[in-house]
């Protein structure tokens, strides 16, 4: 059986690597023939399956671009069609009645979108989370969330930081790229009233020097930019806390790790945040106070917040392994053939 994956986007985030996880799992290279269509910029991530590069940073509905994916597609005639995100969806929707063969076509949604449309011609219509489902018009809906292995022999003690940074005051831990939705500025603007915390932001990003400005117009010593970081979950495992303060997000990997890694979380009230965490470790999106509050409440006293987490902490355990959401994926793809 021949599996394609299609991804659109040339961005590096959680969904390019959600992407890449699959096209490299084992356990689906060996159920499958793995091909995926994704920009060139991939190709050498790509250690098991057939990789076919497309430039997709053209419009949608760019005739040249919808060609060279109608000829790629007719080129492996795939059995089942795994699209990624609302381009690859739109993509696949409009070319799919030009193939001139049949197959099982599966879409994944991995963020929070208004027009949703491109989904509704979908087997199967697969979300990170409940809410970015929401907006989905399909008869077979199905919530997969994303699953994370963590290597238990990278996890560190409280004194890596301090170690190896420098930083000796309780640590607040923040990644993601430096970009408008990921409201970095929110905890900034809060870090002063932070005193007895080390605030350290993990990431890229064009808003970067924006923000860097900020912290030094504000004369802030405990704000750290530690740029891109390959040691992720050695940061994360030193932490006191793990804060999301976005405006939108579709499911975090950095909520599961943290999790998985018995790390307490704050979140803004974004994906599946308020299902997951206790009530008061979820606060509404954009509102600076609220979420200094729980910040400064999980500092003042980590051992029973903590305590208030173990529910959290068993659910991210118990239901977001690799393995977990690896053999979710396969059985959708089991049932669109069946039922096709």
């Amino acid at each position: 059986m021949i599996l394609c994956l299609v991804l659109a986007s040339d961005e590096s985030g959680g969904l390019e690597n959600h992407v890449l996880t699959l096209a490299n799992n084992p356990l689906i290279n060996e159920k499958y023939q793995v091909h995926l269509i994704a920009p060139d910029r991939f190709r050498n991530d790509v250690t098991t399956a057939s990789f076919h590069a497309l430039d997709a940073t053209k419009s949608r509905k760019n005739p040249i671009l919808l060609y060279k994916l109608v000829n790629l597609l007719r080129s492996i005639q795939p059995d089942v069609i795994h699209a990624h995100a609302n381009k690859a969806a739109s993509l696949i929707s409009t070319i799919y009645p030009w193939l001139g063969f049949s197959c099982s076509k599966i879409a994944t949604i991995h963020s929070e979108k208004r027009n949703t449309k491109g989904f509704s011609s979908f087997d199967t219509v697969i979300g990170v989370s409940h809410r970015v489902l929401n907006s989905v018009t399909n008869n077979n809906k199905v919530v997969i969330y994303n699953g994370v292995d963590v290597d238990m022999r990278r996890i560190r003690s409280r004194d890596f930081l301090q170690q190896t940074e420098q930083l000796s005051n309780k640590k607040i831990l923040v990644m993601g790229r430096l970009v408008e939705v990921k409201r970095f500025d929110l905890l900034i603007s809060i870090a002063g009233r932070l005193h007895d915390c080390d605030v350290l932001i993990v990431g890229e990003g064009k808003l970067r020097g924006q923000l860097e400005s900020e912290v030094k117009k504000k004369k802030l010593n405990n704000v750290f930019f530690l740029g891109h970081r390959d040691d992720n979950i050695e940061l994360m495992s030193a932490s006191d806390l793990f804060v999301i303060c976005s405006d939108r997000e579709g499911f975090p990997y950095t909520l599961v790790e943290s999790l998985r890694l018995h790390i307490p979380v704050v979140s803004t009230d974004v994906s599946d945040a308020s299902l997951i965490l206790p009530a008061e470790n979820v606060v509404p999106v954009g509102d600076m106070e609220a979420l200094y509050a729980s910040i400064r409440k999980q500092i003042d006293d980590p051992e029973a917040n903590k305590e208030k987490l173990e529910n959290a902490f068993r659910w991210a355990q118990e239901n977001t392994s690799l393995n977990n959401m690896i053999d979710q994926i396969l059985k959708q793809y089991d049932f669109s053939l069946m039922s096709g």
